[in-house]
């Protein structure tokens, strides 16, 4: 950075000769930089060069100010631009909280070794995803999208296509991309995974029951898509039993009406069936 003397009309003022002590300030003040150490310069023919200025925040545009004392002098608004990427920012549609079995996006942002947006990051991109996640209670894999191109405008771009299937699980998603300069990675970790509404009933019964006689329905678990526990199933709900038919005599068999479940459960629920036969009980809601 140079700093040029000048007399009161803007004229070169050659004569500023010799050491000087000189203060410096950044405006902004909270602007992050590396200023020069306050210390003494020497002019000659009324200039000096300084060296060692490092400015960090691409969003702002400072001024730098130095001052002998007496005299003060600013410089123009510096526009400071981003370096190259160093590595990515991850963030999941729903910030970190995704549903099991829905399909949602992730954003990437390109940044720079001083975490700014590095918006010269820029056009077709090459990634390679990485998924650490487990399959739901039935099998159901998470799915990523393919790796291959990506366009990417001023540093950021929005790419569908991942799903999670096992509830309460943590799971993380990496992404890479290699580079003339070197590798460039990034890891969105701790993603939570919520249950989906539900869709079906697990029903767990006894292998055997006696007729006319109590037993008990272990527990009815209401299950989403992927057959992970809706935990959100709460409350009071009416339900059809169907399957187990009348005894000779037309009585029909009966069950706990209504059924609470908690953290979408309901157990010990009182079962009395009243014909000799091999069947399966079924229930619905609505």
């Amino acid at each position: 950075m140079s700093i040029v003397a000048s007399d009161i009309f803007g004229n070169f003022a050659s004569g500023y000769e010799g050491e000087h002590y000189l203060t410096w300030t950044l405006l902004p003040n909270n602007t992050q930089a590396k200023l020069p150490q306050d210390s003494n310069r020497y002019f000659a023919n009324g200039s000096t060069t300084v060296t060692g200025i490092i400015l960090y925040n691409a969003q702002k545009t400072p001024v730098i100010a130095v001052s002998d004392g007496t005299i003060r002098g600013t410089s123009s608004k510096i526009v400071v631009m981003p370096t190259n990427v160093t590595h990515f920012e991850m963030a999941t549609q729903h910030n970190q909280s995704e549903t099991a079995g829905a399909t949602f996006s992730v954003t990437l942002t390109a940044r720079d070794s001083c975490g700014n947006v590095a918006t010269n990051h820029t056009g077709n991109h090459d990634l390679r995803w990485g998924l650490n996640a487990i399959s739901s209670p039935i099998g159901i894999l998470p799915v990523k999208p393919a790796d291959g191109v990506q366009i990417f405008e001023q540093g950021r771009v929005v790419v569908d296509g991942f799903r999670l299937t096992r509830a309460e699980d943590m799971a993380t998603i990496t992404v890479t991309e290699s580079t003339s300069t070197g590798t460039v990675t990034g890891t969105c970790g701790s993603i939570t995974v919520r249950s989906g509404s539900p869709t079906t009933f697990a029903i767990f019964v006894p292998l055997s029951a006696e007729v006319n006689k109590i037993f008990e329905i272990n527990n009815i678990t209401a299950q989403d898509i992927c057959g992970n526990t809706a935990r959100d199933y709460q409350g009071n709900k009416t339900l059809t039993y169907t399957g187990p038919g009348n005894s000779p005599s037309q009585l029909p068999p009966s069950y706990t009406n209504p059924v609470n479940f908690e953290g979408g459960m309901a157990t010990r629920l009182l079962t009395t069936l009243v014909k000799a036969e091999t069947v399966a009980i079924r229930v619905q809601e609505g």
